[in-house]
């Protein structure tokens, strides 16, 4: 079975949420059951980043490249199945199947339905008073394009639902919102599957006394999606409780909006905030006690289930549905309301002040991860494939 994966970016553990799934399907599926995986993606990654190997691979672009060097490679290489849930390259991917038609399509969606139109949110969030009248162009100027990119969008769900094998989603709690975004009347084709662990090892908890008194934070450095400005908010308030004066921030990861979450820092003189730069998250989250996340939307909420692997304590915002799915308020991590930073300020206070209940929570936390093993979420993947090639 030869398997063609479709990304953003070209396949990491280091790129994203997406990539780093694609990346741990990729080598378990090839290990386990014999699978040659290919890969297809649009932006390349820095020459530093670690990368996935891959029995071929291809960049192309659907805005410069013409579809027949996809076509090429997909026939040259036996490609069956070609899985992905980039939706502007998943667009361009199944203009391929009248010349395919062997060739299986799979949309694995990795998003909250309908949250790629964030993309075309007014993210100059760094405006003065004295530039209101460009303010208000800026706003116009990107309300006018997001309306044309949902359009767009609404196009592409239903488009792709038609010609795919399958529509995979993170949680059933999207599958309405799905149906709502793309105009879609059947359901026939959906299918869920929530995102594996991204590592096979779990905390154990003998060790719990070793954790650090830091909260960590690993994300994309992207304003509009992760709102890492709320977390600094947060974080803010914390470095002025003197009881929490052993405290710590780490900040993993990379984006557009690093500088201006420096600037903030600096402007601010929090003296307990570092930011980390490219890292493989695993020691860190041994390391740390607490997790934050305030993301705008999350198809699943990958760092959450990582960090409960590794006995850290996530806190975050309500403000996607799978979330539910994920965390179960005070018993494996905290879940506030979504935007009120009074109640997130109160419960990440509680937490770091309260030794005992961290432990318990963590410990909570370990367990509630095994739902999302690896092996559990591969032989799921493994059985969809069969029955698309069976269609």
């Amino acid at each position: 079975m030869n398997v063609l994966f479709c990304t953003y970016y070209e396949v990491s553990p280091q790129a994203g949420g997406g990539e780093r799934v694609a990346a741990n399907l990729s080598i378990q599926l090839s290990r386990k059951y014999g699978i040659n995986c290919y890969s297809l993606y649009e932006q390349a990654i820095d020459p530093l980043f670690l990368r996935v190997p891959f029995e071929n691979r291809i960049k192309y672009n659907p805005q410069i490249d013409d579809l027949e060097i996809l076509i090429s490679f997909v026939q040259a290489n036996h490609i069956d199945i070609i899985i992905g849930g980039y939706i502007p390259l998943f667009n361009a991917i199944v203009e391929i199947i009248d010349r395919c038609p062997t060739v299986r399509v799979i949309l694995e969606h990795q998003v909250k339905p309908g949250s790629e139109c964030l993309k075309y949110e007014n993210t100059n969030s760094y405006l003065t008073l004295k530039n209101c009248v460009k303010w208000l162009v800026l706003v116009c100027r990107f309300r006018y394009r997001q309306m044309r990119h949902r359009a767009w969008l609404r196009k592409c769900y239903k488009k792709i639902y038609d010609k795919s094998a399958r529509v995979v989603l993170l949680s059933s709690l999207y599958q309405s919102s799905f149906k709502y975004f793309g105009k879609i009347s059947d359901e026939q084709k959906f299918r869920i599957i929530h995102n594996p662990l991204s590592y096979t090892t779990f905390f154990d908890m003998r060790s719990y006394k070793e954790k650090k008194k830091e909260v960590l934070i690993v994300s994309r450095l992207e304003e509009v999606e992760k709102r890492i400005s709320l977390c600094l908010r947060v974080w803010q308030m914390i470095e002025k409780d003197s009881e929490l004066a052993d405290w710590r921030l780490r900040i993993i990861g990379y984006g557009r909006s690093e500088e201006h979450y420096k600037a903030f820092v600096k402007t601010h003189n929090l003296m307990r905030v570092s930011f980390e730069g490219v890292q493989d998250p695993e020691l860190y989250y041994k390391n740390a006690s607490i997790l934050m996340q305030t993301s705008n939307a999350e198809g699943w909420g990958l760092t959450l289930t990582e960090a409960q692997q590794f006995a850290c304590v996530p806190v975050a915002f309500n403000s996607y549905e799978s979330i539910s799915e994920i965390i179960v308020d005070r018993e494996n991590g905290f879940s506030v309301p979504n935007n009120n930073i009074c109640k997130y300020i109160k419960t990440l206070s509680t937490l770091m002040k309260n030794g005992a209940l961290r432990e318990k929570m963590a410990e909570n936390a370990v367990e509630s991860s095994k739902r999302f093993k690896q092996d559990k979420i591969m032989e799921q993947w493994y059985h969809l494939f069969q029955e698309v090639l069976k269609q």
